[in-house]
């Protein structure tokens, strides 16, 4: 799969060739287009105009963050030839979303899928059978939603207790995790979950803008015109798999230093500094390319990849009218 152009010093982009050129101060290096999947810019990039035309023809989208990790906006490619059917697509997706009960069905999935994932993630790590099993109930808890309020509900509760599960995995004590909190985040733990997910959400909308799904057309997160919400729906299932398995590492093997790596701010917020995204981004990326098998595919595929299979499952389900079932790490498909 091609990678990530991850920017993180002020400079100018630019086309040079069929290369994408970035010149700052350190001075100039160039990237082959046809290994760039998209662009992720964490410092004030000058482009030259034209670069876009070749961006967007060439189907690389464009995140741009805040210097605290908040994603502040996305180019987004029009002319995709690898999305050459979306408005066609289109009409069966909003389809589907209008069907009170197909829509239901598929924010299901979503969550009892990470229900699922999260299990995998505490057996693990050797919890207690007894408190998984308590929290395996809500499998079926969420299940039993009648609408997409109640489940969402339901929601909270589910999430709530498996942070209290997730804070005991912690072993690093200068990591105090006592509850989950955000906008803004108030300790070193609730900022690199926050940023963790933000940068799956971004990863997920990579991988859907390259397939005929519509991005702004969600089940479970409430669709909205000025965002992005059918990327959150999929990442659900890959929050406790990616994200959270990725932050107990890195924060166990004390990859991570409360003191150098954070911005510990007078208002109570607590983020990380770009010293630390720099380190997180690093490790995070070699994640995302560790293997794990498929065994509907019968072969090893990086955790990037099926994000992109999993997109492509949900096209098929909506397109087929058939039921869909998520990614489930312990079962392998």
């Amino acid at each position: 799969m091609n990678k990530e152009l991850i920017l993180f010093y002020p400079g100018e982009l630019y086309r040079r060739g069929n290369s994408l050129s970035f010149e700052t101060y350190r001075g100039r290096k160039d990237f082959p287009v046809k290994e760039i999947g998209s662009v992720f810019c964490f410092a004030q990039i000058s482009f030259v105009s034209r670069v876009f035309d070749f961006l967007g023809n060439n189907g690389i989208p464009v995140f741009f963050f805040s210097y605290y990790g908040f994603l502040r906006g996305v180019f987004v490619p029009f002319n995709n030839d690898l999305s050459s059917n979306k408005e066609c697509f289109k009409i069966t997706q909003v389809k589907c979303f209008l069907n009170k009960d197909v829509r239901l069905e598929i924010a299901k999935e979503f969550l009892v899928s990470a229900v699922e994932n999260m299990v995998y993630l505490l057996e693990n790590y050797n919890v207690d059978e007894n408190l998984i099993k308590n929290f395996e109930v809500y499998k079926d808890y969420l299940s039993k939603s009648k609408d997409i309020s109640e489940l969402m509900l339901r929601e909270a509760n589910m999430r709530f207790n498996y942070y209290k599960l997730f804070g005991n995995l912690i072993k690093n004590k200068d990591f105090d995790f006592v509850n989950r909190n955000y906008r803004p985040p108030k300790d070193p733990i609730n900022a690199i979950i926050s940023f963790g997910n933000t940068l799956l959400y971004s990863f997920v909308l990579a991988e859907i803008f390259k397939t005929d799904a519509d991005p702004k057309i969600s089940f479970l997160h409430s669709p909205q015109d000025n965002r992005f919400s059918l990327n959150l729906d999929i990442s659900e299932i890959f929050k406790p798999i990616i994200v959270d398995r990725f932050i107990l590492q890195i924060v166990n093997k004390r990859i991570l230093k409360v003191d150098e790596h954070f911005d510990l701010n007078k208002d109570g917020s607590c983020y990380l500094n770009k010293e630390g995204k720099k380190i997180f981004l690093k490790h995070f990326l070699n994640f995302l390319d560790q293997t794990t098998k498929h065994k509907l595919l019968g072969r090893k595929v990086s955790f990037k990849y099926l994000i992109r299979l999993e997109v492509y499952k949900l096209i098929k389900c909506m397109r087929d009218w058939e039921k869909y079932v998520g990614f489930r790490l312990m079962e392998g498909y």
